[in-house]
């Protein structure tokens, strides 16, 4: 019988029990990281341009976007209705603001909110269809309560929720509406404050916010918590070392909590992700395109878009933001 030596066995063994850890070690990274690179794709370049940036918001499966006109600030709405290869359609509304819009899905209707041009009053309004053309505003409530910029409107839970930077001391605030944005309370002032418009977002079951620091321009990130009907607070903040000289944007796609904004020093367009609900953000995409003004994001026929107005020319641009190794866009 041949004899087989200790040293043959050990050194056997020792390759093997590297290989599996080896192997453990790489399954347990892809794991936890849940990479997927990003990339942006199917960019389309409107004729129409904007001071500020646009609104986007899906509804009936069609792909709205809402801005102020170049010249006399009115409010403007159209639509696509094939993915956002192009839009039509379009309503000017006699209705003016100082800053972008925002629009909102909302127990089967489309919502839009603004800041007065004259009065910074916040207004919400219902989009009214009629034969696939956009008609006009409807149920109009001007509120009492004041901003120099943007609310943040989101569905959530049933409710309609608006969130705006305060008028004089940059506080953050939040209230909803129980009856279809017939009437708002319940508000809730935060001790945090931002020098532009915050946002809102559903994410998994959650209300999430994000605003840039008053002073020191970090995003932020934390979820809005509920308590017996009353907004009790923030919890679970995140202050993330990216900074920009403007608000973000949120969304939620593909069980990943999105966030879109501006470089600090060359505006440039980044896109970055949380996989554990807001706890890290990474795996960020910085695109070469550039704006003047926050970015905004939108999720539609499961694909998730990205709108922004160009740095230079002004000039609206819808896209899609792309996950490169599924291929799913």
């Amino acid at each position: 019988m041949k004899e087989i030596t200790c040293n043959k066995i050990c050194k056997g063994y020792t390759r093997i029990t590297v290989l599996a850890i080896t192997l453990l070690a790489l399954v347990m990274l892809v794991g936890i990281t849940d990479a997927v690179p990003l990339s942006m794709a199917n960019k389309v370049n409107l004729s129409d341009t904007s001071p500020n940036s646009p609104a986007i918001a899906t509804f009936n499966d069609q792909l709205y976007i809402a801005f102020l006109s170049e010249g006399n600030s009115n409010l403007n709405i159209m639509y696509s209705t094939d993915g956002g290869k192009t839009f039509g359609n379009k309503y000017t509304s006699t209705e003016a603001s100082s800053d972008a819009p925002v629009l909102c899905m909302h127990n089967g209707n489309l919502y839009i909110a603004w800041n007065g041009k004259d009065n910074d009053n916040l207004t919400v309004a219902q989009i009214n269809m009629n034969g696939g053309q956009i008609t006009g505003f409807s149920n109009k409530i001007i509120l009492n309560d004041k901003s120099s910029n943007s609310p943040a409107i989101a569905s959530f839970n049933g409710q309609l929720y608006l969130a705006w930077k305060d008028e004089d001391n940059k506080n953050l605030n939040v209230m909803y509406s129980t009856d279809g944005g017939k009437s708002f309370g319940n508000k809730y002032i935060s001790t945090e404050a931002s020098s532009d418009a915050p946002v809102l977002c559903t994410h998994n079951g959650n209300l999430y916010i994000a605003w840039k620091e008053k002073d020191n321009e970090n995003l932020n990130v934390a979820q809005v918590t509920m308590n017996a009907g009353q907004i009790a607070g923030f919890s679970n903040k995140l202050t993330l070392s990216d900074m920009s000289p403007n608000s973000s944007a949120i969304a939620s796609f593909n069980g990943h909590l999105y966030l879109a904004f501006l470089s600090e020093g060359n505006n440039n367009l980044n896109v970055i992700y949380s996989t554990d609900g807001g706890k890290t953000f990474g795996n960020k995409y910085t695109s070469t395109e550039t704006s003047s003004d926050s970015p905004v994001l939108c999720i539609h026929n499961g694909n998730l878009y990205i709108a922004w107005k160009g740095k230079d020319n002004e000039n609206l641009n819808v896209a899609q933001i792309t996950e490169v190794t599924s291929g799913k866009i």
